[in-house]
């Protein structure tokens, strides 16, 4: 299966209060997001984390104790712009020993449909007059586009990642709006 999430914000105690999350400290926060992640995502599964993994000055120690307990085949990330240490040539082995890849933006086809996910959200991107989905993240669930597009982010998906299926679901609808 393939899911997508945005904005875990891992070890980051600046956005507890500023989304209003539902923690009263980091570690708290990031054992309940690791539990959600692992609940939903199985060691088989494909993951596009479109942004804003951790907080800004953590360390590749800090993502790598993050990465070790979660489930995943392959994890795909695109930059947010949170994510200094992400797409740092120097980590570039770090990342791949992983099966982790880096990507600045990332289109592909799955099931005859096609995705353009980005970390912000856009009004108009490829084949979007065709029928294309948009997946994104960085709006914490605070703003909802028009067309097939949806804030895979945590803070708008009960801090769960969400399956393509879903995405694809949620975007008809709010297409309709």
């Amino acid at each position: 299966m393939i899911y997508f999430t945005s904005d875990n914000h891992f070890n980051d105690p600046r956005i507890i209060q500023a989304c209003d999350r539902p923690y009263s400290s980091v570690d708290e926060m990031n054992l309940d997001l690791v539990e959600r992640w692992n609940a939903t995502v199985s060691p088989e599964d494909h993951v596009y984390h479109l942004g804003d993994f951790c907080q800004e000055d953590s360390t590749i120690e800090d993502v790598a104790a993050i990465l070790d307990m979660l489930n995943f085949k392959t994890l795909v990330f695109t930059k947010g712009n949170h994510d200094p240490l992400l797409h740092q040539a120097n980590v570039a082995g770090f990342f791949w020993d992983r099966k982790v890849q880096l990507r600045s933006d990332m289109r592909f086809p799955y099931n005859g449909d096609h995705y353009h996910c980005y970390h912000f959200p856009l009004a108009i991107w490829e084949e979007a007059q065709h029928g294309s989905y948009h997946p994104h993240g960085h709006v914490h669930g605070t703003y909802k586009n028009a067309g097939r597009s949806w804030d895979v982010g945590v803070d708008n998906n009960d801090y769960y990642p969400v399956s393509i299926d879903k995405v694809k679901e949620l975007c008809d609808i709010n297409n309709v709006r």
